[in-house]
């Protein structure tokens, strides 16, 4: 398997997300304005990962726009 390095916008949604599992914030609401193509669908994936796996949540809600 090869792993590609995070984005730059990937990089700080871990630093957040990681700051909540931890208890650094109390913020519990993320929006990411992110160009098409560039990268958000993995966005929730790193939120659910980390915060699945400390025990905080036990799912993740992700909303999309539609026009």
């Amino acid at each position: 398997m090869t792993h590609r390095r995070l984005r730059s916008h990937q990089q700080r949604l871990a630093g957040v997300v990681e700051a909540i599992a931890t208890g650094e914030t109390e913020a519990r609401d993320i929006l990411a304005a992110v160009t098409p193509g560039g990268g958000k669908s993995l966005l929730p994936v790193l939120a659910a990962s980390r915060l699945i796996g400390a025990g905080m949540v036990d799912r993740v809600c992700w909303v999309v726009p539609r026009d």
